[in-house]
């Protein structure tokens, strides 16, 4: 004779109770994987390109390093660029691979030098050095401008603003213009690539600048 042993009605209770808790618990941790992570909002435009154009036309004081590739009939290269803007004052340093090659054009509004090694040229102007640093001319004067998404002042200009009222094309001074990303900094928007097709008298030279990094000077006026 066979006799079954079952075990006491408490003990399968308990059992149940574990296996449904088993399962729910298996049950949520299913659905939080199924559950997708919200990215975060895209930040804030400029609010209008008028407000947006003035508050970068305050900005006088800032240094970028970038990526510059250029290409013209007698020259094609690139080059990494240092440029320290202070008001009026400017510091470019154009570097080749593992630095080497280092040229400098520093100066003012009213003259430039170039030095490179013990070498110094002197002209009235920065873009009349670049062809002797590069091998084509570019406007140094109006990049001043263009590298902060803004038209040069006193020349005629030709602008298109994109849906997030920053400045996306752009054709003044011989140049067509393109500004095909900006990055964030200290609450402004600035380019971070730019690309210039010549025109006219600067017709088959071009260029493309890869911002890298931006620092600005914040500071209210007369604080140290």
């Amino acid at each position: 004779m066979t006799f079954k042993v079952h075990p006491p009605r408490h003990l399968l209770t308990d059992q149940r109770r574990a296996v449904r808790l088993w399962l729910a618990l298996v049950g949520t941790l299913l659905l939080a994987a199924c559950v997708t992570t919200p990215l975060p909002e895209p930040e804030a435009g400029p609010g209008s390109w008028e407000r947006h154009r003035d508050r970068l036309s305050e900005l006088q004081d800032w240094e970028l390093r970038a990526k510059l590739g250029y290409r013209g009939p007698d020259a094609n290269g690139s080059a990494w660029l240092t440029w320290i803007q202070q008001a009026e004052h400017f510091d470019l340093t154009l570097t080749g691979p593992m630095g080497a090659g280092a040229t400098r054009i520093s100066g003012d509004a009213e003259t430039a030098v170039l030095s490179r090694g013990r070498d110094q040229t002197r002209a009235s102007s920065a873009s009349a050095l670049t062809r002797e640093a590069l091998g084509i001319s570019l406007p140094l004067e109006e990049l001043l401008w263009w590298v902060r998404g803004l038209p040069a002042p006193g020349a005629p200009a030709t602008t298109q603003v994109g849906e997030d009222q920053l400045l996306a094309s752009l054709q003044q001074a011989g140049w067509q213009l393109q500004f095909d990303r900006y990055t964030s900094v200290a609450g402004l928007h600035l380019p971070s690539r730019i690309s210039g097709t010549g025109t006219d008298t600067y017709r088959g030279l071009g260029f493309t600048l890869v911002i890298n990094q931006w620092q600005l000077d914040t500071r209210e006026p007369g604080e140290p």
